[in-house]
């Protein structure tokens, strides 16, 4: 295992979410690695702290509720952004031309 695959699975390790194979992986990791297992403590740490927070439940029409007005909304654009919405030829040819007109004036 390396660092990357256990930062991918630290959240299901410490919650107990892992089969026996893989957390015996992950342990031998973390005792291997320091940095890993600073992010295990950091982990735990996190969890223990919200874990005498209240659950937050959401009601299961909420999509049914949003969904309508995020459809009647217009998307719109910074005004900064419409000079990069041009095709790539163009401002490839925009580009020199518009640095040889400030030459030239």
């Amino acid at each position: 295992m390396n660092c990357r695959e256990f930062e991918r699975e630290i959240a299901d390790y410490v919650a107990g979410r892992l089969n026996p194979v893989d957390a015996n992986r992950m342990l031998a990791h973390a005792d291997a690695c320091a940095s890993c297992r600073t992010l295990e403590q950091e982990e735990r740490a996190l969890r223990q702290r919200f874990a005498g927070a209240p659950e937050v439940t959401l009601s299961t029409d909420l999509w049914a509720k949003l969904a309508p007005q995020l459809q009647e909304r217009p998307v719109r654009r910074a005004r900064w952004l419409w000079r990069w919405s041009w095709p790539l030829p163009s401002r490839m040819v925009l580009a020199p031309v518009a640095s040889l007109a400030v030459m030239a004036g």
